[in-house]
């Protein structure tokens, strides 16, 4: 246990180390300009790739190596018109297009989800509705009725039983439940938009930014069971790694707003300088993003001093609109519900049950943490267990030492390790013949390449 504690803590600040001389880039969505845009983090762009007309979301495939961006085809979703029927797939390590998603009939595609399978969701506004798609196959497995007008985000709930749908036009949420494709219609205030769930999946919080607030979803009960009053025009919302605060933009005056997420109450507003069309968070939670799309500006702002600490050019007629920030290997660790959101989609501290990690808004997995507990332990003559020999695991790699006898129970019990701080999400270990019941918690499961 004391070897396996160290190669825990060695392995840790091994990634630390690797993490604070990452080159992280920022990629941004340019709505007007139908473009991808890589910069650093200084606002640098260093690259680009075309996709479809008026691209509006974008989401990350677990391992990073991807992103899915929605091509809606139109500039803004009140606009009439057909739009676009396509999803583009970008090559996050080449930047380069790597290929597109016919949607068919489909059209107007516009916020999405991956589920742990590395199927795509997708709203669309014309006609209305859901779709699932295999990004691999590049084609529509199902469409989902979604009982209301415009179709916006889509918010993956606990176990992936139900999604979560903001029909802005008819302000309600749609719960719509994966497997039977069964609707409830969840009453919200005017033009619902964007959402996040609760860190222990219990909660969702869904703006309205015609409404001026936050909506309270008790996700057990597909319930509305409060609301947050907020400043004008509310869109995307992010929890802070220690949820108790809500972050989100106010379009409708040019700022930004703070609510405590206890009390139930916005606490501050801040000038941004331009009018807000998204919200995303960096990794650690630290920073937020914010696309001032009509200035082609992107603002930055300090989360933990809710204040804008800079702002930087994208190219004029560019329109940027979310950003997401990936780590120096292409993979992204965004914590936001477009990951999403996307990873955003999935609250809750991450968990290790029987050595699956299964990660929320901020996660991404870590491979060789399975080591844990190990899928077979046979005994030996001391009745004692001994992890089996295969090919080498991360903490191999580092103590150089074949494994050795454990004991039968793991005896973690219900550890809280600072370690995983590192990639800046929140984790809890806990023993599998722990008196735990782990079907209520959600699972996410991904591979970090």
């Amino acid at each position: 246990m004391r070897m396996l504690l160290f190669g825990l803590l060695l392995w840790t600040g091994l990634l630390r180390a690797a993490d604070d001389t990452a080159a992280d880039t920022l990629v941004i969505v340019e709505k007007v300009a139908g473009s991808v845009g890589f910069y650093t983090l200084e606002g640098k762009r260093v690259a680009g790739v075309k996709v479809g007309t008026h691209p509006h979301e974008i989401v990350t495939s677990a391992d990073g190596r991807y992103a899915y961006v929605s091509d809606n085809g139109i500039l803004w979703m009140q606009y009439a018109g057909e739009g676009g029927n396509t999803i583009s797939i970008i090559d996050l390590k080449n930047r380069t297009k790597a290929g597109v998603i016919d949607l068919g009939n489909n059209r107007r595609p516009h916020g999405m989800a991956l589920l742990r399978n590395g199927r795509l969701l997708s709203t669309t506004e014309n006609p209305d509705g859901l779709v699932l798609v295999d990004p691999v196959q590049k084609k529509v497995l199902r469409r989902y009725d979604v009982k209301g007008e415009d179709p916006h985000m889509v918010i993956v709930g606990p176990g992936e039983e139900w999604a979560y749908v903001s029909n802005t036009g008819t302000a309600t949420i749609a719960a719509v439940h994966l497997k039977t494709g069964n609707v409830k219609l969840i009453p919200t205030d005017k033009r619902p938009q964007g959402g996040v769930l609760s860190h222990d999946g219990k909660l969702l919080y869904m703006t309205n930014s015609d409404g001026f607030s936050i909506s309270i979803v008790d996700t057990a009960k597909n319930e509305r069971v409060g609301t947050i009053k907020t400043g004008k025009g509310p869109g995307r919302v992010y929890l802070t790694p220690d949820g108790k605060t809500l972050v989100y933009n106010l379009q409708q005056q040019n700022g930004a707003g703070f609510a405590d997420v206890a009390a139930r109450k916005e606490v501050k507003q801040i000038d941004l300088g331009g009018k807000p069309l998204s919200l995303t968070a960096s990794p650690d939670g630290k920073w937020a993003y914010a696309g001032l799309q009509e200035s082609d500006k992107v603002a930055v702002i300090s989360i933990a001093e809710q204040k804008v600490v800079r702002t930087f050019d994208t190219p004029k007629g560019a329109g940027p609109d979310p950003v997401v920030q990936l780590r120096s290997a292409g993979r992204s660790l965004v914590g936001d519900s477009s990951f999403a959101k996307t990873f955003g989609n999935h609250g809750g501290s991450s968990v290790l049950f029987g050595g699956r990690f299964q990660v929320s808004n901020e996660g991404v997995l870590l491979r060789c943490l399975h080591i844990l507990n190990p899928p077979q332990m046979p005994k030996t003559r001391s009745h004692r267990r001994v992890h089996p020999r295969r090919s080498p695991s991360c903490f191999q790699q580092f103590a150089k030492r074949t494994p050795r006898p454990v004991p039968p129970r793991w005896p973690l019990g219900t550890v809280r390790w600072n370690m995983l701080r590192a990639l800046d999400f929140r984790n809890e270990l806990y023993d599998r013949s722990d008196d735990r019941d782990s079907s209520k918690i959600p699972k996410r499961t991904a591979s970090v390449s």
